[in-house]
């Protein structure tokens, strides 16, 4: 059985992690995913403000809901929300959020997340674009 012990948000459009780069100077992070990741690492650390990393086996649940673009504007959802297959990808979105919440010391390391559930959408027309985390530790049974 599966427990809830974070649900968050994290504000503004989703930014994929950028592949590595070669530089004259070695590797490095695309600027565009390395400032997102800076600036989001320091709003959930001052969320979390000291907390404990979770030890153990953990699910983690993904929503990622991305500004609905002008040419579907007009189109209409029964949900409200668009299902959203162009890029960027959802391994990339996901792996950018990973990275965030193991630098924040949510937890030890990413490869506790033993279940990963993930979704991607465009924005309903009254929502702003955002990602929205719940996180699950094991309750006895995995």
């Amino acid at each position: 059985m599966w427990n809830l012990v974070y649900q968050g948000t994290i504000q503004g459009n989703p930014v994929s992690m950028g592949r590595p780069r070669k530089g004259r100077f070695g590797m490095y992070t695309a600027p565009k995913s390395a400032k997102y990741m800076k600036d989001k690492v320091l709003e959930l650390k001052m969320e979390l403000d000291g907390q404990k990393p979770l030890a153990g086996p953990v699910k983690v649940v993904l929503t990622f809901v991305h500004k609905r673009p002008q040419r579907l504007q007009k189109k209409s959802s029964p949900e409200g929300r668009i299902p959203k297959v162009t890029k960027p990808d959802l391994d990339n979105l996901t792996k950018m959020v990973l990275d965030i919440l193991t630098q924040a010391s949510i937890w030890n390391d990413d490869n506790q997340v033993v279940k990963l559930v993930c979704e991607d959408y465009y924005s309903n027309k009254e929502e702003e674009p955002h990602t929205q985390i719940a996180i699950y530790m094991d309750g006895g049974n995995v």
